[in-house]
């Protein structure tokens, strides 16, 4: 019985009724491992391999990832069924949450507990490779404690298991890096096809391929993606994609920073555009997959996909969904302190230069007239009239950048997560009603 309602439970969560609480700045993509031959009575049958399931993925993992969990949490898709493992001795009787990874490549994998704390919350990492896509306990091959590496080979899949040993049970956050070498150049994109101004087709399965980031990106690669998918978007005046339209201008100007010698700390500068990058790629993900987003990115993606909202708002709510919310944690991750302060900055001067390059872009591709408000935001040059004093209060990319590098020193805190959110909360939400004012005036 007890196993019966577990996977009851799972196949709840997998129908889009349960959800995983994830890093804000990212979404968890839903798991799409198969059942095997479980049937209408759930978890009564075995499936073809003899192995009845135990669990299923709550979502599914990639290369570079960062997700949180709550083995506590059944709502969110947390178990009770594994009470022991064949490669670990001991008492697993607290609940488990699990998570699919497949392979993209023969390397090393490894997955570790962000600030872990043993001695306060017991979780353990299993690995468990997929025997006919069956989550089962006795298919594991690797036990960690903190962290755990195993290796792994292309094209095949494996579940991740976080589980509480003596019964515990809590929140987490975890981490996935792989060894592989990010592919020296993407594969050339096809025929864009359009449905209306809509990517379809193989460009659009394309667009899958360029958000599926490793765990081994470069400065190059990074910027590839992004100006492929650009490009791709482009062809259809699809307006999801306005914001790679800008961003390949400001990443190929940090690149050029970095190997100039501009920013003084160069593997800081190179981690801040690949982790900061990545935080959109997963985020565009989730949109194509019809999973969702972080609720800034979320809100950007409605409003493109809206005829009565202005392109020149929809663009600029993207930068500040990029600056507000995704740029503290991207700091953070990266191992952001104050002596990075002055690079900070100098990066911030850096994307001010290109304002005029992609607002011409924005005209040639998408027939939106961005200048006046692009100037005021990037240079502080507020056209006379056109905007009001809250505008250039609240509405200031200096200003934007400033609030970010506070809510990373308040990420760093012990006490500060919640302070930090709120702050990128409200921000995002003021700025998006400055901008909400403003289209309804017909200013923009």
């Amino acid at each position: 019985m007890k196993l019966n309602v577990a996977i009851c439970l799972l196949s709840l969560a997998s129908l889009g009724f349960g959800s995983c609480d994830t890093d804000p700045t990212t979404s968890m993509e839903d798991g799409a491992s198969s059942w095997g031959s479980v049937g209408d009575e759930v978890g009564d049958e075995v499936p073809e391999s003899g192995v009845e399931a135990e669990c299923a993925p709550v979502a599914s993992l990639s290369c570079g990832e960062r997700v949180s969990g709550d083995t506590s949490d059944f709502n969110s898709g947390s178990t009770d069924v594994i009470d022991g493992w064949p490669v670990a001795v001991g008492n697993f009787a607290g609940p488990e949450i699990a998570y699919s990874f497949v392979a993209l490549a023969t390397e090393t994998v490894e997955v570790r507990f962000i600030d872990p704390a043993p001695s306060v919350l017991n979780h353990d990492i299993f690995v468990i490779e997929a025997q006919n896509d069956v989550c089962a306990s006795s298919s594991s091959v690797a036990r960690g404690f903190n962290d755990l590496a195993f290796e792994v080979v292309a094209g095949r899949s494996y579940f991740i298991v976080i589980d509480g040993a003596d019964g515990a049970e809590g929140a987490f956050e975890l981490e996935i890096g792989c060894s592989g070498a990010a592919l020296d150049s993407l594969p050339p994109t096809p025929e864009v096809e359009c449905d209306g101004d809509k990517v379809t087709g193989a460009a659009a399965d394309a667009l899958l391929s360029l958000t599926q980031v490793t765990g081994a990106e470069t400065l190059y690669s990074t910027y590839d993606r992004i100006d492929a998918i650009a490009s791709i978007f482009e062809s259809c005046e699809d307006t999801r994609g306005l914001f790679p339209t800008t961003y390949r201008h400001i990443t190929a100007r940090i690149i050029e920073a970095i190997e100039d010698g501009e920013i003084k700390d160069g593997d800081w500068g190179r981690g801040i555009v690949v982790d900061f990058a990545g935080r959109f790629l997963r985020n565009l993900r989730a949109e194509l997959t019809g999973k969702t987003p972080s609720y800034v990115w979320d809100h950007y993606y409605a409003l493109a996909g809206s005829d009565d909202v202005s392109r020149t708002r929809t663009v600029v709510v993207a930068m500040t969904a990029h600056l507000t919310l995704d740029l503290p944690y991207a700091l953070v991750a990266v191992g952001t302190t104050e002596e990075h302060e002055d690079d900070y900055f100098v990066l911030g001067e850096l994307m001010i230069e290109i304002v005029p390059d992609f607002v011409d872009d924005l005209r040639l591709y998408y027939d939106t007239d961005a200048e006046d408000l692009l100037d005021g935001f990037f240079l502080g040059e507020w056209v006379d009239g056109a905007f009001g004093e809250d505008t250039m209060i609240t509405l200031n990319y200096q200003t934007v950048r400033t609030k970010a590098w506070n809510s990373r020193w308040l990420l760093e805190q012990w006490w500060g997560g919640p302070v930090a959110d709120g702050e990128i909360y409200s921000a995002f939400w003021a700025i998006d009603g400055i901008l909400a004012s403003l289209d309804a005036a017909g200013a923009i």
